[in-house]
């Protein structure tokens, strides 16, 4: 077999695995961000990849970056998947803007910091310093009635929204948003 075969082959295996992981990207992602740095160092292999698993083009750039960094990070790829993508990359995020404004840090402790809470509260600690460790989430589906019915008991009952942010029924991707974070109401 000459070198372009196994080559190709090379690159044919590492396409069908890379497709294989895009089916659960979070479960492996590490894998997933070398498979997709393989297949973007020759023509195609990324442009191939995306149109067989439908991701999108910035999520297979995000994982190929956040493979490359995380490895730099020293730490194993089983304690990263512990973690998960999510957790990853809020610390990557970080790591960028304190390496960008040339802040030391220590890694290891704030590894230990995502370890002890979830993705949202991480995200809440390193903005603010503190973690919110009781808040909630709430998705509900709901009809142009229901919806309208929903927006007046939740202001009519002294609820500020301060953090809310209505998505307007019917809106796909982004869609008309409500922001009712100037909104105020007296208790």
């Amino acid at each position: 077999m000459d070198d372009m075969t196994s080559e190709y082959e090379s690159i044919k295996k590492t396409l069908e695995r890379a497709t294989e992981l895009s089916a659960q990207p979070k479960t492996d992602f590490m894998e997933l961000g070398r498979c997709l740095q393989e297949l973007r160092a020759h023509p195609d292999g990324l442009k191939q990849f995306l149109s067989l698993s439908g991701m999108s083009r910035r999520k297979a750039y995000y994982l190929v970056s956040l493979a490359e960094r995380a490895l730099g990070w020293g730490v194993t790829e089983e304690r990263l998947r512990e973690l998960g993508w999510t957790k990853c990359e809020v610390l990557d995020s970080h790591f960028k803007k304190l390496e960008a404004s040339g802040v030391d840090f220590d890694i290891e402790e704030l590894l230990k910091l995502a370890e002890g809470c979830t993705a949202q509260q991480l995200k809440s600690e390193l903005k603010t310093g503190t973690a919110q460790r009781k808040t909630h989430c709430v998705t509900m589906y709901l009809t142009p009635r229901q919806y309208r019915i929903f927006e007046d008991a939740v202001l009519s009952n002294g609820s500020c929204a301060c953090c809310v942010v209505f998505t307007a029924p019917g809106s796909v991707g982004g869609g008309a948003v409500r922001d009712f974070r100037d909104h105020t109401l007296s208790a």
